[in-house]
């Protein structure tokens, strides 16, 4: 009977988190990059950022992370530059990240070979 109740208990919070949750992002602001309009002088005045992205094995995610990151911003690659670290994947991680690069003939975005793993590291 405890069990039971402590499940339905937790159905009812989770259900009200998810709810809250939902309001939430509903909430959150929005930017409209129609409406991002940046100056050369405003631009000038951005340090230029680099955006590291370790990847592991990312083959599922690193196509969609390097679109987002490069249409996130209108900023040219004299103030960004996104660079995808292929972490000695074993999966297709790299070839994905190469094909992007050379899709997308973006400036902005590149493609590292990481290091090799230290032999005492234990497997993440």
């Amino acid at each position: 009977m405890i069990l039971l109740t402590l499940l339905i208990f937790s159905l009812i919070v989770s259900r009200a988190y998810t709810k809250n949750l939902g309001r939430s992002v509903k909430k959150a602001p929005r930017t409209d990059k129609s409406s991002v309009k940046l100056s050369p002088e405003s631009v000038a005045q951005f340090p230029k950022v680099s955006v590291i992205v370790p990847a592991y094995n990312e083959a599922e995610n690193i196509r969609d992370c390097a679109i987002a990151m490069r249409e996130s911003t209108p900023l040219s690659a004299d103030n960004l530059e996104v660079l995808i670290v292929g972490d000695r994947s074993t999966d297709d991680t790299k070839a994905i990240g190469q094909t992007l690069q050379q899709h997308l003939n973006d400036p902005r975005l590149k493609i590292l070979a990481g290091q090799p793993r230290p032999t005492n590291q234990l497997p993440g």
